[in-house]
């Protein structure tokens, strides 16, 4: 599978978001088969891989002005 290039997966440690690429309220997008896309902080990406099978993770979209 080809993803865009700002959707990423969520395999390991390695893979989990950043604080640098939080939003300033310290969030990400993930995405769950289950449960489609969720907003969390970028420190519950083991959480949010486990309990809710996550499977990828992107950057929340800008707010709008």
């Amino acid at each position: 599978m080809i993803l865009p290039e700002n959707v990423f997966f969520l395999d390991e440690p390695a893979d989990y978001p950043t604080e640098d690429q939080a939003d300033e309220y310290g969030t990400v997008l993930y995405f769950s088969p289950l449960h489609g896309w969720m907003t969390e902080s970028y420190l519950a990406a083991s959480d949010m891989q486990f309990d809710f099978r996550c499977t990828h993770w992107t950057f929340t979209p800008t707010k709008p002005s």
